[in-house]
């Protein structure tokens, strides 16, 4: 069973990156060519056996292997498997047992040569050799049980040689086409790494600035404030200006501060991760429902409707050794997903999480928006992946994945399309902890 799940997720790994649609084509061509052949071998070429039944079969699971975009949503989850044995049943075994019926012939071995074609293209290799082994069992089987004195076709075993050759030849090129496309995913790397570079030198600049101007309002109007109330009678006299109202502009300042503090780390984490030097943040224990609070406070809601549908249920005293603005990061990119989610399937709440357990705290980001494709999953956190292909740069959930991993913490997907997505965040427990359960 454990060798048959690692086929299956390497049959699906291989549709992750915009391949689904490969399979969609190849049902159109199916769709239209096996009843095409029908006619044409009965009609024009005249060949010695033709089965109706089989064909239909094999034109049926093509037309439903096309019309995947008229799927209920219910039933799309499971395309990729019936696409499997779609694609066993039409090239290795159809085209296998229909040559052997016919004794070989060279419109057979054509025929056979164009599904070993179809079979590289639409697989990857291990699950080729699987198919191509599994459909000549199960057809060699049926050409025995259905024909009275079986025979080895000779010119189509000769051919066999050549199928091997188109089958490596197939797989190396394939292999050389990832290579080509981990070059690129490099070279965009360092493309981004010099663009992130000359952003970063010119946002400090305006951000050191705007640091240095509020720490002096903060201490210009600490200085009033003083003075008003030394002075009572001028506050009086000065209607429009009291104490009370400048001590209301302290907070706004410190947010300012806060949020441009944020914004040098946030230019530190994106250089950390894109140019992929380490940078030493400083680690402190923090309390992950007050993060959370605060995230949440500070985070920009397009409207209190959007506010409202965020919940959170947190225990008391739930710590983690992280970096308090990095968390900060983490969560607000997850709960930007979820906001995503459910304005895509226009319905949904998020819930968050947080508890302590035996291994470190827990910490759980859920929603009931549209949920992710069970295809998609296994690449969410892989850089420059992003699902829907055109929604975001495909870089937040990976710099997720990479900061917490540097606190020794695990983040995890659970998702079922058109329901939920859970996001959970496994960290360790803290040092001391640790050092008192020994």
């Amino acid at each position: 069973m454990g060798y048959v799940r690692n086929l299956l997720e390497h049959y699906k790994n291989y549709y992750v990156f915009g391949r689904l649609a490969h399979l969609r084509y190849a049902g159109i061509v199916g769709s239209v060519g096996y009843p095409l052949f029908y006619v044409l071998y009965l009609k024009v070429l005249h060949q010695p056996y033709e089965n109706f039944t089989v064909r239909l079969l094999a034109t049926i699971g093509c037309v439903l292997l096309a019309l995947v975009n008229h799927w209920p949503e219910k039933l799309k989850p499971y395309y990729l498997g019936y696409s499997y044995w779609v694609v066993l049943y039409c090239l290795p075994f159809f085209h296998v047992f229909m040559a052997l019926k016919n004794h070989g012939g060279m419109v057979m071995i054509a025929d056979s040569f164009m599904a070993v074609f179809f079979l590289v293209l639409l697989t990857d290799w291990r699950n080729t050799l699987t198919m191509i082994v599994l459909g000549c069992i199960g057809a060699t089987l049926l050409y025995v049980a259905t024909t009275e004195h079986p025979s080895v076709p000779l010119d189509y075993i000769q051919r066999l040689p050549t199928f091997i050759l188109v089958i490596i030849g197939g797989s190396l090129f394939k292999f050389s086409e990832r290579q080509v496309a981990e070059k690129l995913e490099q070279e965009k790397l360092q493309g981004m790494s010099t663009v992130l570079a000359t952003v970063a030198h010119e946002m400090r600049t305006p951000l050191l600035s705007i640091s240095a101007g509020t720490r002096g309002l903060h201490r210009y109007v600490s200085m009033l404030v003083e003075f008003y109330e030394k002075h009572q009678d001028i506050a009086i006299a000065t209607e429009k200006i009291s104490p009370k109202h400048l001590v209301m502009t302290v907070p706004t300042i410190d947010l300012i501060q806060g949020e441009a503090k944020y914004m040098n780390s946030a230019i530190d984490l994106l250089l950390a991760n894109v140019v992929g030097a380490g940078h030493v943040h400083q680690i402190t224990r923090v309390d992950v429902s007050k993060i959370t609070e605060i995230t949440l406070n500070l985070y920009p809601w397009e409207s209190d409707k959007q506010r409202a549908s965020v919940s959170v249920l947190s225990q008391d005293s739930v710590f983690v050794d992280c970096n308090e603005d990095l968390l900060r990061m983490v969560m607000v990119n997850l709960i930007k997903n979820a906001m995503r989610a459910i304005g895509r399937a226009r319905k949904g709440e998020v819930q968050i999480t947080s508890s302590m357990t035996a291994h470190g705290a827990r910490l759980t980001i859920r929603d009931t928006g549209c949920g992710i494709p069970s295809s998609q999953l296994p690449s969410i956190f892989k850089r420059f992946y992003s699902y829907p292909p055109a929604d975001g740069t495909g870089i937040g959930l990976a710099f997720c994945r990479d900061t917490l991993a540097s606190w020794g913490a695990k983040i995890s997907c659970d998702s079922e399309e058109g329901n939920y997505t859970e996001f959970v965040i496994q960290f360790p427990l803290p040092v001391d902890v640790k050092g008192d359960g020994q």
